[in-house]
């Protein structure tokens, strides 16, 4: 009789251990899942853009806007901390020229070896990889820019929206395209060129919708 008591014991401990073990991974696997839900937050590509703004030393220049291929921001605790983004550089737009061959002219020509090389870097990225809050829903960032094939380190200003319970960042930087080996009609390579010269600093602004 005592052995069947004790065996009975024994039994109980075992199943009573084994279920704890299973509560304790099931909540590891429900902390896993909080943590990374609350840290990549896909971007929505199809509202999220960047807009370009290119101009001539005497008057003049063009606008237009990029699209984004893939990206996502990154939050630790509900804070934002980060994030990363893919340009899809074939889907550079301009929307000043009305004339379609005009308008497809300068894309082309953005898009050849005088600007982007497209072909061979279809892509450009930004990486956020350090966030300071200043204050309220403004933060100072620092991010690593790929364009073509040089990175180069840049801080710039954002803010962090909140918009029907979706994360917005919106935030401009100024981009000098001779950073990247971008040096066409700049004054600072090429002599006499009178009013041919394109400003060296490109106007970048976005809006970053979380999907």
């Amino acid at each position: 009789m005592k052995k069947i008591i004790l065996s009975a014991i024994i039994f109980t401990s075992i199943i009573s251990c084994t279920n704890n073990e299973k509560v304790t991974q099931s909540s590891k696997e429900i902390k896993q899942e909080v943590k990374t839900e609350n840290t990549n937050n896909q971007l929505d590509l199809e509202k999220s853009l960047l807009y370009w703004k290119g101009t001539k030393a005497i008057g003049g220049g063009h606008q237009g806007i990029v699209k984004l291929s893939e990206g996502k921001f990154h939050f630790e605790n509900g804070e934002f901390n980060g994030g990363d983004f893919t340009i899809d550089m074939n889907s550079i737009e301009c929307t000043d020229i009305k004339d379609q061959e005009s308008n497809a002219d300068l894309v082309g020509h953005l898009k050849s070896d005088d600007f982007f090389s497209v072909q061979g870097f279809p892509t450009a990225k930004v990486e956020i990889f350090d966030v300071e809050l200043i204050q309220g829903d403004q933060y100072k960032c620092a991010a690593n820019v790929r364009i073509k094939d040089t990175e180069k380190q840049m801080v710039f200003n954002i803010t962090l929206h909140n918009i029907d319970s979706k994360n917005v960042i919106t935030g401009r930087l100024n981009l000098n395209r001779t950073e990247f080996g971008v040096v066409y009609n700049s004054s600072n390579f090429f002599k006499s060129l009178g009013d041919k010269v394109i400003n060296d600093e490109i106007i970048i602004k976005f809006e970053l919708y979380q999907k």
